[in-house]
């Protein structure tokens, strides 16, 4: 799950995983604007909807630090990687206490530690200003356009935020080799929680090998939860998990 840029659907293969159990996985991933719909329909007879597409949008979500994962429940509880959730297990560990070592299970939400420093952002709009930055960068070149780029960046993202930074991260993501431009916009959750995480050996068995790899035979998941004034954050969209 690694890829710190922006959050990207996982292509054919969250559509298989969502839709289309009993399929093969296909390759590649596009973004959230630009879905392959025809090759979507022709292919898997599936035509995603654009309530399906904002459905997956916001329950996808992507940890400060190099790592994606998803909403699996409307009270704010994330699925992501073990590795993840690394940096978290290190900050809560104490002497005699290593969670890398051992699993962690929070019974309760009152058990549910505030992981340090840790950050988990949701997608919540896409805007296109391709306009708006070709216009500010026409007819330059070199150190001009650099500037002129810089410039239109940190204008379209400080309009975005707002003044609200604590709440809102906002980037200008360049596409197609800089074919198309778009703001993104995240919400900021900054109170992060484990819930769960399985033993560093028993979520890495196989090790680098197995990693890229499928069927793997480990148990590579950790449970956080984010947190918005001190209660479970409400994540309305989610996505559920099948136990076929």
């Amino acid at each position: 799950m690694k890829n710190r840029g922006p959050v990207w659907v996982f292509g054919l293969l969250l559509t298989l995983l969502l839709a289309l159990p009993a399929a093969h996985a296909a390759e590649g991933m596009w973004p959230l604007s630009n879905l392959p719909v025809t090759a979507l329909q022709r292919r898997f007879g599936f035509t995603p909807t654009a309530k399906w597409i904002r459905r997956v949008q916001l329950a996808s979500v992507r940890l400060a630090g190099g790592c994606s994962g998803s909403f699996v429940s409307p009270h704010g509880l994330v699925l992501s990687n073990h590795h993840c959730a690394v940096g978290c297990l290190e900050g809560l560990s104490r002497p005699g206490q290593n969670l890398m070592a051992r699993y962690f299970y929070a019974a309760t939400r009152k058990e549910e530690p505030k992981c340090p420093a840790m950050e988990i952002e949701q997608l919540v709009s896409l805007q296109n200003v391709t306009a708006a930055v070709n216009r500010a960068t026409h007819g330059k070149s070199a150190a001009a356009y650099a500037a002129a780029m810089r410039a239109v960046s940190n204008h379209l993202e400080s309009a975005c935020v707002a003044g609200d930074a604590r709440r809102w991260r906002c980037e200008l993501v360049r596409l197609y080799h800089g074919g198309q431009d778009w703001i993104y916009k995240y919400r900021r959750y900054q109170d992060v929680r484990l819930v769960f995480v399985p033993s560093q050996s028993t979520s890495f068995f196989g090790g680098y090998p197995d990693n890229f790899n499928y069927p793997r035979y480990d148990y590579d998941i950790s449970l956080l939860r984010v947190y918005v004034h001190g209660k479970p954050a409400h994540t309305p969209e989610y996505f559920r998990l099948s136990a076929r």
